[in-house]
């Protein structure tokens, strides 16, 4: 649950759980929306070159993190923000794809008290071939 001002960090997991080598493993961020479905842009995410991962050998994974504050505009329309990310890789000459959302739920009734933390996560665990 997050509330205005708070930074949502969101963890993408890519997870090779599989017995093979995945290739040209990429992370694919789908859309990340409010609840009245407006386009929502990352306070920080990995540079783009970074969501291209390449190579990982089976049990092997990577960690991608984005970040968001959330804003008043957000608070609104309550409910939930969503975030989809994808995973592509090849393995064995075929395309290998898993998706994955998070949702974070807003509070109702925002508050804030002096000196408490802020930071809200939601996380995403991707990819599985």
């Amino acid at each position: 649950m997050a509330t205005r001002g708070e930074t949502i960090v969101f963890t993408a997991w890519i997870v090779n759980d599989s017995g093979c080598r995945l290739h040209n493993v990429r992370l694919v961020p789908r859309s990340f929306t409010n609840e009245a479905m407006e386009s929502l842009e990352y306070t920080s995410k990995p540079p783009e070159a970074d969501l291209h991962v390449g190579t990982l050998s089976a049990g092997e994974s990577a960690m991608l993190s984005f970040s968001y504050v959330v804003s008043a505009a957000d608070h609104r329309y309550g409910g939930d923000l969503i975030s989809a990310m994808e995973v592509t890789s090849m393995s064995r000459g075929r395309i290998i794809r898993d998706e994955h959302d998070a949702f974070v739920a807003l509070n109702e009734h925002p508050y804030s008290l002096p000196g408490s933390p802020t930071g809200a996560s939601g996380g995403q665990s991707t990819s599985r071939s």
